[in-house]
């Protein structure tokens, strides 16, 4: 969150689950969303991913927050 208040310019790439590169960079632009954002887009995971209900309980019972990051690609 630091970082993204300070420079919002980021570079992604598309990789594997280790991390490995399986395409080229892409510049673009990170953006904290409201928390009316950040809601809807919660609602879309959960309908998509069913275990991300687990998650999101696990996350309570640990008093985690959640933030919700927009990537605009230059």
């Amino acid at each position: 969150m630091k970082r993204i208040r300070n420079n919002p310019k980021v570079r992604i790439a598309p990789c594997d689950m280790r991390g490995k590169l399986r395409g080229a960079w892409v510049e673009g632009r990170a953006r904290i969303c409201t928390a009316e954002e950040a809601a809807h887009g919660q609602q879309l995971l959960r309908h998509k991913y069913w275990l991300k209900v687990v998650g999101d309980f696990l996350g309570r019972l640990l008093r985690h927050e959640n933030v919700v990051i927009a990537i605009a690609l230059d």
